[in-house]
């Protein structure tokens, strides 16, 4: 095993155990225990596989989809909840909306409404979510507001898309980077994910 493959090991283990709260995190944590500051850092898409195959492998392949399809239910839970608390159209972007939750759970919600997002956060706190911190977000179409929020090992990141500019919630883009990525609704997701 070579040295990025040690680090990319030592941060996956670090994100299983907790000692770390995202990838970044645990990948310089890892390079600090095992003191290979020299070394090429894993991708975190490396750190993803090796945490993907260390789930599968304690787990077992079927408890692992089990897993997969909690997330997905809970995810398709908070999309509900935020379209029927105000009457919004809400979307999944990147990772999670490919049922993708492996080292770091977080799902990117882009909800379109002229209601303040302190409503949002109303409405997530009285079902349970933490309460919330509140961010502003530079876009490719302009500045919106975002509140970060977790329940259950879940992180959710919430960007208020004004109805003006209803078209780029459903846009196939990064909203940041341009960069294509997926993007899915909750009954896409209920799809995907053979959820009835």
């Amino acid at each position: 095993m070579n040295q990025t493959q040690r680090i990319a090991q030592e941060a996956a283990r670090r994100l299983r155990e907790g000692k770390a709260h995202d990838i970044a995190d645990a990948i310089r944590g890892a390079v600090g225990h095992l003191r290979l500051r020299d070394a090429d850092l894993p991708s975190h898409a490396l750190v993803r596989q090796v945490t993907q195959a260390m789930q599968q492998a304690e787990f077992g392949a079927e408890a692992y989809a089990d897993s997969v399809q909690a997330r997905d239910r809970q995810l398709i839970d908070v999309m509900e909840l935020l379209a029927q608390a105000l009457d919004a159209h809400v979307t999944v972007a990147g990772r999670a909306a490919r049922g993708e939750f492996d080292a770091d759970p977080r799902a990117h919600l882009r909800i379109v409404t002229d209601r303040r997002i302190g409503a949002a956060a109303t409405a997530l706190v009285a079902a349970g979510w933490d309460e919330p911190e509140f961010t502003t977000l530079d876009t490719t179409f302009g500045r919106c507001d975002q509140l970060h929020s977790q329940k259950e090992g879940l992180a959710l990141t919430l960007t208020r898309i004004p109805t003006a500019l209803a078209s780029h919630a459903d846009d196939a883009h990064d909203i940041v980077t341009g960069k294509h990525t997926t993007v899915a609704t909750a009954a896409q997701v209920r799809s995907r994910a053979r959820i009835t």
